[in-house]
C-alpha cells in the first residue's frame, strides 16, 4: 500500500506539516474511502495534515 505526499513543511522543534491535494482528478469517488483509510494509517505514524482539496 502505497501513499503519496505532495508536500512537507518543517518548522521549530522538529514540527512538520504535511500537505496532501485531493480532489476530482486525482481521486475517484470510488477511490475516496481507500483514501481516507491510508491517511488516517500515516496520521498513526504522527504525520499532521493539511488538506487542499480541489475540483475541475
Amino acid at each position: 500500500m502505497g501513499s503519496r505526499i505532495d508536500t512537507v513543511v518543517e518548522g521549530a522543534n522538529d514540527g512538520r506539516l504535511t500537505i496532501k491535494c485531493d480532489g476530482d482528478e486525482f481521486h475517484s469517488p470510488g477511490r475516496w474511502q481507500a483514501g481516507l483509510h491510508r491517511l488516517r494509517i500515516l496520521e498513526r505514524a504522527g504525520l499532521v495534515f493539511w488538506r487542499c482539496f480541489a475540483s475541475t
